[in-house]
């Protein structure tokens, strides 16, 4: 019997890692290593005998299986066959029963060790300067979530010579203080030593604002502990089950946790598990309701009134009266053309008047046909017109949908040459119609 420690076992690495390099359609050989393989192959207690089929030969040949179109033993073995055939080995048997119980020797817990194993290699070599809070935070517009040193922000606050760039801005910081508005000299800000605090720009802005700066020792993390908790809880709580598309919508979704949670509707273990609105309300600028249902204009007020409880009880009488003059009743008017107002056209070309009488056309759109879809907001209905010979003049001139309220918006779904339906945007709804190109009606 052999183990994973003689030589053999160790070509036979090198081989697997060498099959997964070559082979076009099996793109692990970037990330499978020899001590992966070799810690799983001890981990999981591993042996074998002298055969074609080791365990190394048949998770290589069980990975093509499951990569391959049919997923068949049949083309896994002859998968196999081709390699060693190309590297003038002698060919073994094209039946799969000898695959198919090495295949089975194998225990599971193999795979998912040689699985963590190069999880854990992989994670180690990543860079870690694009991580936040040692965290992966999600984006897909190519953002990230730190505060970068733009050109404009370098102008406002140059670094100095020594100073590591990349550390970025404190553009947060300016931010609350504008919302908050502190005055001058009266607010403390306390921090551990961490890059982002200590760098130029961060305390070149504190000292700007007035704001009086307060850092713990190196090493004494406690006094710092409920930062620290907040960031762990936003991380657990939020932003480790969601992936943001944009940064607007990583920033709204921060916002919403911090504003309309954290701060209003959580409870505190620094608090004595109380929420802040009722623990501390004068410190954060809460008002504290007085009855738990809330009416007239106080049920009309922001999220710093939400408690556990409080309720809010709106009439229709409390309610502002809505602006009652939408856009679509600005009714276009018809004057008269002023002299020589005809539209000029280029050398070869020609204007001439297309249709007439229609009723307060608000919008035109060409189908992908080149049929016109005309909205007529006074008759409440959406013409069509064609024009089938090329002769200028519309040959089909009929009503395709009535029934409508004052329509102003026109499209066709999905977008392309064969659209299927027709949106109308009325001042009230939106309405759907099935469409195909030529239809009338």
């Amino acid at each position: 019997m052999q183990t994973f420690t003689d030589g053999r076992c160790q070509s036979q690495i090198s081989f697997l890692r060498r099959q997964f390099l070559q082979g076009d359609d099996l793109p692990f050989g970037e990330v499978l290593s020899k001590k992966a393989v070799s810690q799983a192959l001890a981990t999981s207690g591993v042996v074998w005998k002298q055969r074609v089929y080791s365990p190394l030969v048949t998770l290589w040949v069980f990975l093509g299986q499951g990569l391959s179109a049919d997923h068949s033993c049949r083309s896994a073995v002859a998968r196999l066959i081709a390699h060693r055939v190309a590297q003038g080995e002698s060919m073994c048997s094209a039946e799969t029963g000898a695959y198919c119980q090495a295949r089975k020797r194998l225990a599971e817990k193999f795979f998912s060790t040689v699985a963590r194993l190069v999880g854990r290699e992989l994670d180690a070599q990543a860079p870690s300067d694009w991580l936040w809070k040692g965290r992966r935070v999600h984006l897909f517009d190519g953002s990230t979530v730190s505060m970068p040193d733009t050109p404009a922000n370098q102008d406002a606050y140059p670094q100095h010579d020594a100073q590591r760039p990349g550390l970025g801005f404190p553009i947060a910081l300016r931010d609350a203080v504008e919302k908050r508005r502190p005055r001058h000299g009266e607010l403390l800000h306390h921090s551990d030593r961490g890059c982002q605090y200590t760098s130029d720009g961060y305390q070149k802005t504190l000292r700007t604002l007035g704001i009086e700066v307060s850092m713990s020792r190196t090493g004494n993390c406690y006094d710092n502990a409920v930062a620290e908790r907040f960031f762990w809880s936003l991380k657990h709580e939020w932003t480790n089950w969601r992936a943001h598309a944009t940064m607007d919508e990583a920033r709204l979704s921060v916002f919403r946790y911090i504003e309309t949670f954290y701060n209003s509707r959580r409870r505190h273990q620094t608090l004595g598990y109380k929420f802040p609105p009722r623990r501390c309300p004068k410190v954060l600028g809460y008002r504290t309701p007085t009855s738990s249902t809330l009416t007239g204009a106080e049920a009309l007020g922001d999220w710093t009134t939400d408690a556990p409880g409080v309720r809010r009880k709106i009439t229709v009488e409390d309610l502002a009266r809505p602006y009652a003059t939408p856009s679509a009743q600005n009714h276009p008017r018809i004057v008269d053309r002023p002299e020589g107002a005809w539209p000029q056209a280029p050398a070869g070309f020609e204007v001439t008047e297309f249709a007439t009488g229609l009723e307060e056309p608000r919008v035109i759109r060409r189908a992908p046909n080149g049929d016109l879809f005309v909205a007529e907001s006074r008759a409440d209905r959406i013409r069509i017109l064609r024009d089938t010979d090329g002769d200028g003049k519309p040959e089909v001139n009929q009503v395709f949908a009535t029934g409508l309220k004052r329509p102003f918006g026109i499209a066709f779904y999905p977008v392309g040459s064969e659209p299927e339906f027709i949106y109308v945007g009325n001042t009230d709804s939106v309405v759907r119609f099935p469409y195909k190109n030529g239809d009338t009606k």
